[in-house]
Parts: structure tokens; sequence; C-alpha cells
């Protein structure tokens, strides 16, 4: 399986579920999530977590899809 790779400004390179917290830390309003992987235990669930994920991306994209919406979608607008 391939995973995402996350090539920072320093040179490093973090790949799959390393890369996750990184992320987070870069989103604006899911800065607070990438805390939750330094606490004890986390990285035992994230491994798994982001393989099950990266498995059924296509049918977990479906069902945030299918859900609608608080306000209307503009035309030509990305998420």
């Amino acid at each position: 399986m391939v995973a995402m790779v996350l090539v920072l400004p320093d040179g490093r390179v973090l790949a799959g579920a390393d890369a996750v917290p990184e992320l987070l830390r870069a989103t604006k309003g899911w800065r607070w999530l990438a805390y939750v992987f330094a606490i004890p235990g986390i990285g035992l669930l994230a491994r798994p977590t982001y393989r099950w994920v990266a498995r059924n991306r296509y049918s977990l994209s479906c069902l945030i899809e299918s859900r609608p919406s608080k306000e209307p979608r503009k035309e030509g607008a990305h998420v």
C-alpha cells in the first residue's frame, strides 16, 4: 500500500500516519487535534487507523459528500 508523503520545509520526509499531526498543525481549525497524537498509546492506534481510512477513502468520501450541507455549495468552489 502506498501512503501519502509530506516533505517539510526543513527537508524531513514523513509518510502515512506520521505525516498526519504535521498536516493538522498546518490546517486552521484542526490544530488542536495534532496534540492528540502526543498522547501515549495513540501512535499504536494511528497507523492501523490510517491504513483503514486509506483503504476505505472512496467509500468515506461518498458518505461525506452525500450529507446535506448547511450552506449551498457555490459553483466551482473547492473544499
